[in-house]
């Protein structure tokens, strides 16, 4: 009887040692592809949070507008540390807190955090103006933002916005105190032996229309407006042709070079402003050197200054020192974001503007960098969704 219950335990005997092994590797198989799969959606229910966080902070703003008019300031949102206002005027900092306690509770500057790098990382999501400017895209302004962010000055919009102010500030200090007309003929005087009879007449013709009676207006007015002008000859301009320009330019001789591709291309604001544009682009570039970044830190204060500039972008070598602007003026696939993809994305954004130049006051100093404008190019970039 001993035997046969014996016997009958060993049938019933549980699994063998490579039998426990195998099942207890498919169960860390099992487990190891449950945590990936569990990973992934952690992620992406976080990324989906942080966005629902952000859309809700710009409704925030949409909402306390029509309570506060004219009210404006920027909220700062990180993944580690407290939210934060900021505004011109004091007052107007006091009155976006509210709208974020409204919305959030009273301790929103502890709640209000992004849980991913992708929106805490990028100025986008994580300096906004509020309230937002709301605009809508014409289907070629979509391709033109297309160009934008497809090159170096995407995610660098600031700088964007500086470089046009550091324009218009070029443009005021060769007025040298003049105003109205006088001012104007400085302007017509510096860049003549660049552009076309043409061109100046169209120059003026434009102040013209944007200005009403320039013979009256301020040294402000007149270089906020010539960068206008500037934006509204985007549409006519060639980034190829240029750059092929660029490219063909003795190193010795740049300024005389760029004074005939200038005649060419629409005359010298234009054309000097996209080179400088594109310099932009290329110290935010993985080809520029330290060198050549420091050296753009510095505002040019005349045309020759941005050749100046020019020619040390065309030195920038690795050899000398450690840049690749050949590298760069050379690449010609948008994936590879050289020259060709930052002039195309210069004038896209200034053909942007041009479409919204009547939003941009042109009687501030700060024009094209002030709260405003840079809510203006947040709605452009927010429009894109």
């Amino acid at each position: 009887m001993k035997k046969q219950v014996r016997n009958k335990l060993r049938g019933s005997a549980g699994f063998t040692l490579v039998e426990l092994i195998v099942v207890i590797a498919i169960i860390g198989i099992l487990a190891g592809i449950g945590t990936v799969g569990y990973g992934g959606y952690i992620k992406r229910t976080n990324e989906g949070l942080d966005e629902t966080l952000y859309r809700n902070i710009l409704y925030a703003g949409e909402i306390g507008k029509y309570a506060n008019p004219g009210v404006t300031g920027s909220v700062k949102v990180t993944k580690d540390s407290n939210a934060t206002v900021s505004a011109t005027d004091p007052s107007d900092q006091a009155v976006v807190e509210q709208w974020l306690k409204n919305a959030f509770g009273d301790d929103w500057a502890t709640t209000v955090k992004y849980r991913t790098d992708k929106y805490a990382g990028k100025t986008k999501y994580n300096e906004i103006p509020l309230p937002i400017t709301v605009v809508k895209l014409s289907e070629a302004n979509q391709a033109n933002l297309d160009k934008f962010t497809q090159s170096n000055l995407s995610g660098h919009e600031v700088e964007l916005a500086n470089s046009l102010n550091n324009l218009s500030n070029m443009f005021t200090d060769w007025f040298a105190g003049a105003t109205g007309t006088d001012a104007i003929n400085k302007v017509i005087d510096s860049i003549s032996a660049g552009t076309s009879p043409e061109e100046i007449n169209a120059y003026k013709a434009f102040l013209n229309k944007q200005l009403g009676d320039s013979s009256k207006a301020s040294a402000t007015e007149i270089a906020n407006a010539t960068v206008l002008y500037v934006a509204s000859k985007a549409k006519d301009m060639n980034a190829t042709n240029i750059l092929t320009a660029i490219g063909s330019t003795p190193t010795n001789n740049m300024y005389n070079a760029f004074l005939s591709t200038a005649k060419e291309n629409n005359g010298l604001l234009p054309t000097a402003a996209l080179l400088y544009g594109t310099m932009v682009g290329y110290a935010n570039s993985t080809y520029a050197s330290q060198t050549f970044k420091d050296a753009m830190k510095t505002p040019p204060t005349g045309i020759q200054d941005v050749f100046k500039l020019a020619e040390k972008m065309n030195n920038d070598k690795v050899d000398t020192t450690g840049g690749n602007a050949n590298a760069y003026m050379t690449a010609m696939g948008t994936a590879d974001k050289g020259g060709l993809a930052d002039m195309n994305g210069f004038l896209g954004a200034m053909k942007i503007i041009n479409e919204y130049n009547g939003r941009i006051d042109i009687t501030e100093s700060d024009a094209f960098n002030n709260k405003d404008t840079l809510a203006l190019l947040q709605a452009v970039l927010n429009s894109k969704k």
